[in-house]
């Protein structure tokens, strides 16, 4: 009886919800606060959409996806992927429908289900977000397990969520009003980190955000970030091939979203090469030629395929195709226990060829504060 009558609160507050408005700038917890202020893509205890970084053709999915608001504004970042939002609420699903007709969003669906049930195939999905809606659920088991199940090898996790520092009154855990205004069904810390590794998840981090006014609850919940990853798979293979004029759009996007510089780039697309996988582009990797030096730049490789030696692959395949040439430079700022492992040496902005410091990429787009590295070919 306390699970139905638990259930049907949360049923009823957000089919309430979902009639009253398109839930920009609503909170699910009615008068309490989880800390973070209004999230304008939707409902929630996080700026999800600031948070996540996303690449074009990455399959997501967004459990308790509510209006729909933040996976409309996730989707645009992945396309051609499609957004998966998952939620139980039918008139939720029906609003979130409605928004992103609204908005021109054409590679989302919405499906009505329950997160401990997702209605999603084995190894389907790239990234898993939820923002504020694990704690709803009364089998969180599940739901970390179903996650576990759709999530491809690498794929992984992102959850904003009410988490419980110290195990919680009694009383709370019994309450459906408490359990519907997120507190009441949030797990504790180590409880949640527990059950992400008893489903097999690895990289498991919980940042903590910010208290949640829980209003006379003597004991305080706190909004928390939750990221984790599924271990790859070592046999999954990518090939190496040549950069196509029609990879130029998706090789921008992918620089964007790992925030490298765009710059000159269409000029030496003939001089990129890109890891192609069965679900799309998995890895770029660019350089500029000036005369017998090289400026390599634009190595990324996306999140799934990180730790199985494919930057590796896309530096040393660029490699081969500089028989006349004698030095490679590149700068980074991310990157530097990388490129030293590949044999590239730290080098003073000075000690740059002149013809580099006059390329677009030196002129502007990078930072001055980024390392300039240099490897000397036989």
């Amino acid at each position: 009886m306390k699970e139905k009558a638990i259930s049907q609160e949360i049923k009823r507050r957000y089919d309430a919800i979902a009639s009253k408005s398109d839930g920009k700038d609503k909170s699910c917890c009615e008068g309490f606060s989880c800390g973070q202020g209004p999230n304008k893509s939707g409902l929630g205890c996080a700026n999800l959409a600031g948070i996540v970084q996303l690449f074009p053709g990455e399959v997501l999915l967004d459990l308790g996806s509510g209006p729909g608001l933040e996976t409309i504004a996730l989707a645009r970042r992945i396309e051609p992927a499609i957004a998966f939002g998952l939620d139980q609420s039918p008139a939720m699903v029906k609003k979130a429908e409605e928004n992103a007709k609204r908005a021109g969003v054409s590679n989302v669906r919405f499906l009505t289900g329950s997160m401990e049930e997702i209605p999603l195939e084995d190894e389907s999905v790239d990234v898993v977000v939820s923002n504020c809606a694990v704690n709803l659920a009364s089998k969180k088991e599940s739901v970390v397990e179903g996650v576990a199940r759709v999530l491809r090898p690498g794929g992984r996790l992102v959850i904003a969520d009410v988490v419980w520092l110290q195990t919680p009154p009694a009383e709370v855990r019994k309450d459906p009003e408490a359990w519907a205004m997120c507190f009441g069904g949030a797990l504790e810390v180590r409880d949640y980190e527990q059950l992400l590794k008893r489903a097999g998840f690895e990289a498991i981090d919980i940042k903590i955000l910010s208290p949640f006014n829980a209003g006379s609850v003597s004991i305080k919940p706190s909004s928390a970030l939750i990221t984790a990853r599924k271990p790859k798979k070592p046999d999954e293979a990518a090939e190496i091939r040549q950069a196509k004029p029609e990879d130029l759009a998706v090789v921008l996007r992918i620089l964007e979203a790992a925030d490298l510089p765009t710059d000159g780039v269409a000029d030496w697309i003939d001089n990129f090469i890109v890891a192609q996988t069965h679900t799309g582009i998995a890895g770029i990797a660019g350089m500029e030629r000036y005369g017998v030096y090289a400026l390599l730049r634009s190595v990324v490789v996306l999140p799934r395929w990180r730790g199985c030696g494919l930057g590796r692959r896309l530096v040393d395949t660029l490699m081969s195709k500089l028989p006349e040439i004698k030095r490679v430079y590149l700068l980074t700022t991310t990157a530097n226990d990388f490129f030293r492992r590949l044999g590239f040496k730290e080098i003073s902005w000075g000690e740059l060829p002149e013809e580099l410091r006059a390329s677009k990429e030196l002129q502007g787009a990078c930072p001055r504060s980024a390392t300039a590295m240099r490897l000397s070919l036989p």
